[in-house]
């Protein structure tokens, strides 16, 4: 039998102590290069209710543009049977959702505009079904102490704008459009898009 001498059981040892953490830090670098999950596409519309300040109301978030984790499209809100106090309105709206899905969604511009309403923005999560938006409600100043919660449900496969925002008309028939395509790339300040009916950014 072979004897090895102290100084080359250390050397032993600290080799395979080394070749050890190579193959973790190789190991480490393999998992950070793994490709991400996408984020879920939400174009389309989405219905329900949220509550705020003049009680529950009804709402559809269109989402008509995509871009990554970028989205644009239309807040409508909208008396129901059960509260018919409150208004009907549109603004634009932009949002971003990550690969955990969870979402933030900010108003942009006003389209319709009721008499002393203010814009809202949400913020919540795309349940593991991918058909139910729900969150908070975010809003500014003393109006947003009676703003609590939201849930939307999946609709459609592509956007149905309402005329009140498409158009700026109350009244009109609604109006389903295709998917907008985005010529730029989605930012946080601004957004391209092709059509320009109604204007999507502006200050609000």
């Amino acid at each position: 039998m072979r004897r090895f001498s102290p100084s080359q059981l250390w050397r032993s040892v600290l080799l395979a102590s080394f070749c050890a953490v190579q193959l973790s830090l190789s190991a480490a670098f393999a998992q950070d290069r793994s490709p991400q999950p996408s984020p879920t596409s939400l174009i389309g519309s989405w219905t329900g209710t949220y509550v705020c300040t003049q009680g529950q109301t009804g709402l559809t978030v269109a989402i008509t543009g995509q871009e990554g984790e970028n989205f644009i499209g239309y807040f409508h809100f909208y008396p129901l049977a059960s509260n018919t106090r409150a208004k009907e309105g549109c603004y634009t709206i932009r949002g971003r959702i990550d690969a955990r899905r969870q979402f933030t969604i900010e108003a942009v511009r006003w389209i319709t505009q009721p008499e002393n309403y203010v814009t809202v923005d949400l913020a919540g999560m795309l349940d593991v079904s991918g058909r139910i938006l729900a969150g908070n409600i975010v809003a500014p100043g003393p109006e947003g102490v009676n703003c609590t919660t939201f849930e939307l449900q999946s609709q459609v496969p592509a956007p149905k704008i309402a005329a009140v925002c498409y158009a700026g008309v109350v009244g009109a028939p609604s109006v389903s459009v295709p998917p907008l395509h985005l010529v730029t790339r989605l930012q946080r300040t601004s957004v391209t898009r092709v059509s320009v009916t109604p204007p999507l950014f502006g200050q609000r």
